[in-house]
């Protein structure tokens, strides 16, 4: 009689593990090639690049930073920043949308740039090429319209070396009117 209900509960545990096993989705070979986030962390155009607006009329340095979340920051020298979004294209491909606000003889104006970016075999070049609209938002008209490239080169970590190694012997470090203004005075 003890076998009885020893015979019923294994029958149970597995009719009841055959259920279980049935109501899964089959295992599948997971496909090695990162997608949304993971592929935007790895692609190799995340970092930091020293680039170049090579305009028609004149050609100035900018950084821009690449962020694995598909974020975008441009930083020029005159001290705009310009804030945008990224995504991948393809494995060493992306494209880009950048916006600024700024206000020019009291006017605001809204700027937008498209660009798609590819970044060479070595992972340490880059060429970027795209529009940059500046509208005026009173009336909506151009204030700036440009195209063209801009290539660049990624910002690396370089190694610490003493000041002496990198100015020559008797250059001021910081300049004596820097060190006046910087000193308070009683």
């Amino acid at each position: 009689m003890r076998r009885f209900p020893l015979l019923l509960s294994v029958i149970a545990v597995a009719v009841l593990g055959v259920v279980v096993g049935m109501t899964q989705p089959p295992a599948v070979a997971q496909d090695a090639t990162p997608t949304g986030m993971a592929a935007m962390a790895t692609h190799p155009v995340v970092g930091t690049w020293e680039m170049s607006s090579e305009l028609p009329d004149f050609t100035f340095p900018f950084l821009a930073i690449f962020h694995a979340d598909g974020t975008y920051l441009e930083r020029y020298p005159w001290g705009a920043v310009f804030f945008g979004v990224w995504k991948p294209t393809g494995e060493r491909t992306a494209e880009g949308t950048v916006i600024s606000h700024e206000f020019i003889d009291d006017r605001l104006a809204r700027g937008e740039g498209r660009f798609t970016a590819e970044v060479d075999e070595t992972g340490n070049a880059i060429y970027t090429d795209g529009t940059f609209v500046n509208r005026f938002q009173d009336d909506g008209s151009v204030e700036l319209a440009v195209e063209g490239p801009s290539p660049g080169t990624r910002l690396e970590v370089q190694p610490v070396v003493p000041l002496s190694e990198l100015v020559p012997e008797g250059t001021p470090v910081i300049p004596a009117e820097l060190a006046r203004e910087a000193t308070p005075t009683p």
